[in-house]
């Protein structure tokens, strides 16, 4: 359906259009994953950023030279992001992709989980390492919408970096999107019965977003995400990685993609989340 908003202007809004997103943590460069290091990974980590053919794709724990690798790889997607370290190129980036022939950067920006969100590589509270949050508004060419998506990566030690930094992260998205639609893609390094998901979703604050896997008509996949190189026994695996929703848009489907090796070597340590939405009036 398409509905036309008459005013001063002409604009016409497609209700139904789709939109995907994955979240895909692609594993640090990291020189003793031996077989598993990047250099043999970063033509397949590109090739499935591209096969899933997400619109927007929030990535974790990139290095600067496996940015500039994807890059170089992913000539269809802008992105946008800074180390977490400096505000410039050391460090991870908690980098956010979006597909260039559907949408242009409205505005975008950075933030620091700690208590000094502004300050570049600010370490948060009882945070084992310093973590950012990297968002962009995002104007949609096809629907005339503006999206919010927000993608980071939340501490692997602190308890209460995590339990603060989603505090930070839920006020951020309530000052940025208006009425926009919000996406937020990240490893939270939590399960989802922890307080730090459930803090993220609790509807009741008014502040509240949608676990995708939760709201989807239709689930495919483990319900695991991270796997260590298909290491940890499939009993013992968790699901970190979360693709949350709110505003305007409906999820259709959840997949996480449990991909195997291939010559031996494993895609991340993470499985991609892939979620396919739709916009409603």
């Amino acid at each position: 359906m398409v509905v036309c908003m008459v005013g001063m202007m002409t604009m016409c809004v497609k209700a139904g259009e789709p939109l995907k997103v994955m979240s895909f943590n692609v594993r640090y460069d990291n020189p003793w994953d031996k077989e598993n290091g990047w250099v043999n990974r970063r033509e397949r980590v590109a090739d499935a950023i591209a096969y899933y053919d997400a619109d927007i794709v929030g990535t974790q724990e990139v290095l600067d030279n496996q940015l500039e690798d994807l890059k170089a790889r992913l000539d269809e997607y802008g992105v946008t992001g800074v180390g977490r370290e400096d505000g410039a190129k050391q460090g991870e980036y908690a980098a956010l992709w979006y597909k260039l022939d559907r949408f242009t950067p409205v505005s975008t920006g950075n933030f620091w989980l700690s208590a000094t969100p502004d300050v570049a590589g600010s370490l948060g509270w009882d945070g084992a390492c310093v973590r950012i949050a990297t968002w962009a508004v995002l104007h949609d060419k096809l629907t005339g919408k503006e999206v919010l998506a927000l993608n980071t990566h939340l501490d692997h030690v602190g308890e209460v970096a995590r339990r603060e930094g989603v505090k930070l992260i839920l006020e951020r998205v309530d000052s940025l999107a208006g009425n926009r639609p919000v996406v937020v893609t990240g490893d939270f390094n939590s399960v989802p019965d922890s307080e730090v998901v459930t803090t993220l979703t609790d509807m009741g604050s008014g502040k509240g977003l949608t676990d995708s896997r939760g709201a989807a008509r239709l689930v495919y996949g483990p319900e695991w995400t991270f796997h260590d190189y298909f290491r940890v026994p499939e009993g013992e695996r968790t699901r970190i990685d979360y693709v949350l929703t709110k505003g305007g848009l409906n999820v259709k489907s959840y997949g996480v993609m449990a991909e195997g090796a291939e010559h031996g070597v494993y895609l991340s340590d993470h499985c991609p989340v892939v979620v396919n939405m739709e916009y409603v009036q």
